[in-house]
């Protein structure tokens, strides 16, 4: 295999990323709580404060809006899902199965994750065709044209995954 990574570590690449990105948007969030929970804090009482408070709120919600958090949770979903679906497919063809029974799960495997993919034109073969790919990775040479194989034939399912 080439320098690149197979396509089952390049997704794991992803979703280490995307938990990244999610970990440090939380560090964000909870570091601006605990500043504008020290500014409420630090306030003194009296005639205004409440206003003052609520200012403070609405600062604090245009600033979480901005860190992101939400667009990261969202982000690492999709990449869970993808992550999960490509496990799912590589352990499928792993299993020592027949091949109908394999073509069976990987077409159930995929549609699982993305129920738009049942209408997908040429479904049937796609999933013969990946199963194949596999087989040959899996079973046959971890080489640079295997690999390619698969990952034409992942791209053409994830085009009509709704993740």
């Amino acid at each position: 295999m080439g320098p690149h990574r197979h396509l089952q570590q390049e997704i794991k690449g992803e979703l280490d990323s995307a938990t990244r990105n999610v970990r440090r948007a939380e560090d964000l969030v909870m570091e601006m709580e605990f500043e504008y929970n020290e500014r409420i804090a630090n306030m003194a009482d009296g005639p205004g404060r409440a206003a003052k408070i609520a200012e403070l709120m609405k600062q604090k919600e245009l600033r979480q809006e901005s860190i992101g958090l939400e667009n990261a949770y969202n982000a690492q979903k999709r990449v869970v899902r993808r992550f999960a679906m490509i496990n799912d497919i590589y352990k499928i063809a792993c299993a020592p199965t027949s091949r109908i029974i394999a073509l069976t799960y990987i077409k159930g495997a995929v549609c699982r994750y993305s129920p738009t993919l049942a209408t997908m034109p040429e479904l049937d073969r796609i999933v013969k065709d990946l199963a194949n790919a596999l087989g040959d990775y899996l079973n046959g040479s971890l080489d640079d044209e295997n690999d390619r194989k698969i990952r034409r034939l992942w791209q053409k399912i994830e085009y009509y995954t709704d993740t």
